[in-house]
């Protein structure tokens, strides 16, 4: 039940203040962590931008690490999931008091099932300008394959 306050007897009821100071804080609260605008929970806990796709060979991963370093990733393959590891720390002395910051530093990890019809001794990975591309050779029996009709 919301507290209300009635004014001027039988008139519109009006919410009390303190409840609309609790609700205002509780929504800006709220739209900071889950919000339209991405919120907090939302960017840090996504995940990377990932874009997976194939041809007739291979099975390509790409996924955006701007600020990573080779050393700062792992990629295992293990029991038919890849999972892609990685940290960035900040390089900001520890002691500063930011004034505006949108950066997100830690780690994150993404984990993708893999198909069968992947090699994965043939799995190669590169990182260029901030995107990290993971390149699967598809096993031959993921391969098409053309069956020639002989007679009869």
């Amino acid at each position: 039940m919301l507290p209300m306050l009635r004014q001027n007897g039988w008139s519109r009821a009006a919410v009390d203040p303190s409840y609309e100071r609790f609700a205002g804080e509780f929504d800006r609260v709220f739209n900071r962590m889950f919000g339209t605008d991405g919120g907090v929970l939302n960017e840090a806990w996504a995940g990377v931008p990932t874009s997976i796709w194939e041809d007739g060979d291979h099975v390509y991963v790409e996924l955006d690490l701007p600020g990573f370093a080779r050393e700062d990733l792992e990629i295992v393959a293990h029991n038919g999931v890849m999972t892609i590891r990685g940290e960035r720390k900040s390089k900001a002395p520890e002691n500063i008091n930011y004034i505006y910051n949108n950066r997100y530093f830690g780690g994150f990890e993404r984990s993708i099932k893999l198909s069968s019809a992947v090699d994965r001794d043939g799995m190669k990975a590169t990182l260029e300008n901030g995107v990290l591309r993971i390149e699967l050779a598809k096993a031959d029996s993921a391969k098409p394959t053309k069956v020639e009709i002989q007679s009869a």
